[in-house]
């Protein structure tokens, strides 16, 4: 898969996701009753930590493009990914009922570097709130599982969950998507107080994982 220049990449997408995630809000079917976020940060080290107590051990997978992902501790089963971006490094997102966008210009499910990008609507009217309004409850040391076309699998550990004001969100692009580092899974969607004139969220809320490997135990499958 062609990769795009990393930075300017990250940049526009970040731009692109605020801007998209606007028209969600003006299309999102608003819960007045949805909780604010309970934000976090933990060293990545204690993220593992976390994992190990329910079993996870670091396992090397070789890189897929993810195809579904599951966040069993909030409910969230198999939802649909698809690969989405263009020359541009434009990120679209596709309709709620349709799955979350994984951006093809960052990394793979379980490569050694880079961010590995999933964004998605957090509701839609007539459908009400989807399946990313749940990384809203994330809890430190709860785990994501990425799926392959193949049966692959990768799983993540929950380290942070944050929430920028769009009007600041693009200008934090450099540390939400750092273009070196360790593989991390960063998941977006919107947050913050909606405005009703506006017909928007305010706000974007950005989950972080670092890469756990396969699981040590059946029972912790999604």
């Amino acid at each position: 898969m062609r990769r795009r220049a990393w930075l300017s990449a990250a940049l526009i997408v970040v731009g692109a996701v605020g801007a998209g995630f606007g028209v969600a809000g003006a299309l999102g079917a608003f819960d007045p009753h949805l909780p604010a976020i309970r934000g976090f940060r933990v060293a990545p080290s204690e993220g593992r930590a976390l994992a190990r107590r329910v079993g996870l051990v670091p396992v090397s997978v070789a890189p897929f493009v993810p195809v579904a992902y599951s966040i069993p501790a909030l409910d969230v089963h198999r939802v649909r990914i698809l690969p989405e971006g263009d020359p541009g490094g434009v990120l679209t997102i596709p309709p709620i009922q349709t799955g979350v966008a994984w951006w093809d210009g960052g990394a793979l499910a379980g490569s050694s570097s880079g961010t590995t990008l999933l964004a998605g609507h957090v509701d839609w009217v007539g459908y009400g709130n989807g399946p990313m309004q749940r990384i809203w409850d994330l809890k430190p040391g709860m785990i994501a599982v990425l799926y392959g076309a193949r049966g692959q699998s990768q799983r993540y550990v929950a380290v942070s969950l944050t929430s920028y004001l769009k009007s600041t969100y693009a200008a934090a692009a450099s540390r939400i998507i750092p273009r070196n580092g360790p593989n991390q899974l960063v998941m977006v969607t919107c947050g913050g107080s909606f405005d009703p004139f506006q017909h928007q969220w305010n706000s974007d809320v950005v989950a972080t994982f670092v890469p756990l490997g396969e699981s040590a135990s059946a029972s912790s499958h999604g």
